[in-house]
């Protein structure tokens, strides 16, 4: 966590089950540190409960394993249009 508040950086990708913290909890505890990127959650497994609980922490998008090109594209795209749309900051 600390090298991502270091880099500040626009978007985190993170799985949703760690060890220590787990992806809701890593992005939970970057947004109370200040934090303002994008986060989309990596997983192979994901119930809706996970998933209504992720969107409504702020979470931006998921991409489930195995992943393809086509998914990664369309998160980004969502991005891009959400950014030019006004939606994201």
């Amino acid at each position: 966590m600390t090298e991502i508040l270091a880099l500040r950086p626009d978007l985190v990708v993170s799985t949703l089950y760690m060890e220590r913290m787990g992806g809701i909890g890593l992005m939970n505890a970057l947004r109370a540190a200040g934090t303002e990127c994008k986060f989309v959650i990596l997983t192979d497994s994901w119930s809706t409960e996970a998933m209504r609980d992720f969107l409504h922490s702020g979470g931006f998008d998921f991409l489930r394993k195995p992943l393809n090109l086509k998914q990664i594209e369309a998160v980004f795209e969502n991005m891009n249009d959400k950014q030019e749309a006004g939606e994201l900051l």
